[in-house]
């Protein structure tokens, strides 16, 4: 007898079919459903852990430094704050914000221990006459390369101290201090050029970009300049342009990616309200600080850098942080913000 043969298993047969390949075009081209390979996220561990449902945070803080241990390869967008310059005292100009390095796409390797370090801000003037200070430096970096400017770091220097009504610098021989990072504004009346920085160029991993701009030149003769922030030089337009009265400081920069609302966990109390108002939604990092303008009153400089009121109060001080630059009020100039290192990435794959 012929062997029996069943209309329904062919029937099934047809439609598991559908399941490995199926029919897309119009010219009856066969394509396969499975899946596009994918690259599977970074994973590492190190510093405060901020997690979400599709991403995740490292945030390190303080000048010791830290680690980053990685044990799934992958890129990471690392921003790298340093610590902003103070005013400088007497009729003083505002500090510059410390310099930032951005890398979208920052190559970490399974195994590799990364270390970073979060420079502080300067230390505000304790006499009558002086120039501020300049902040110090941040870093992130594989270990164990040595902790400076190289093709495999990236390496923010610290803001420039703002000017004061007094003598130049003999050190430098000009009316502000050398910058490193965003440079300290000087004191009027002044050659506007006065405030132009001398950058010191940094070697960086190719990945990294820097952020620094210019101090302003105070006009009139009592006023003092604002300091250079990290997304525009110093002055009243904070829009790159130097301007008469050019006391505010220049503004920060934003980096979407870094917003204050998902990261303000990170940051201590009861430094942490300050500090999400400053960075913001945006991720504003960096601002200048303001130069003495009596008896105008001036905000905070978006990004964190030094106010400007009279009589004075702690607005003079920079926000922790943030880089931001202090302010030169009479008599006693605000400090600059501690610095800021920031590791970040997907925790979904990733297309391949």
């Amino acid at each position: 007898m012929a062997p029996f043969k069943s209309t329904l298993a062919r029937s099934v047969g047809k439609l598991l079919g559908v399941y490995k390949e199926t029919d897309l075009s119009l010219r009856g081209d066969v394509q396969s459903l499975r899946k596009p390979p994918s690259i599977p996220p970074v994973e590492a561990s190190g510093g405060t852990e901020i997690v979400t449902a599709t991403k995740k945070y490292h945030v390190f803080l303080g000048s010791s430094e830290q680690s980053l241990s990685v044990t799934t390869s992958g890129a990471c967008e690392v921003l790298v704050v340093a610590g902003g310059g103070s005013g400088g005292y007497f009729y003083g100009s505002g500090g510059g914000a410390g310099g930032v390095v951005h890398a979208a796409e920052f190559p970490v390797e399974a195994g590799v221990t990364y270390k970073a370090s979060a420079g502080n801000g300067a230390d505000a003037r304790a006499s009558s006459t002086g120039f501020g200070n300049n902040g110090n430096n941040s870093y992130f970096k594989p270990s164990p390369a040595p902790a400076a400017p190289s093709a495999t770091n990236l390496y923010a220097k610290g803001g420039g101290g703002g000017g004061y009504s007094g003598d130049g610098d003999p050190a430098f021989n000009n009316t502000h201090r050398d910058s490193i990072g965003s440079g300290g504004g000087t004191v009027g009346p002044a050659d506007p050029n006065d405030g132009d920085t001398n950058f010191q160029s940094t070697t960086q991993h190719p990945t990294g970009v820097n952020y620094s701009n210019r101090g302003a030149s105070g006009q009139p003769a009592d006023n003092g300049g604002g300091g250079g922030g990290a997304g525009a030089a110093a002055g009243v337009n904070q829009d790159g342009s130097i301007s008469d009265p050019a006391s505010p400081g220049g503004a920060g920069r934003p980096f979407s990616n870094f917003p204050a609302p998902v990261l303000a966990p990170a940051i201590p109390s009861p430094v942490r309200s300050d500090w999400t108002t400053a960075v913001g939604p945006t991720g504003l990092f960096a601002g200048g600080g303001t130069g003495y303008n009596a008896p105008a009153t001036i905000a905070r400089t978006p990004g964190g850098g030094g106010g400007w009121d009279d009589p004075q109060s702690g607005v003079h001080n920079a926000i922790d942080y943030t880089g931001g630059g202090g302010s030169g009020p009479n008599p006693g100039p605000g400090y600059g913000g501690n610095g800021i290192v920031i590791v970040y990435y997907p925790t979904e794959p990733r297309p391949a």
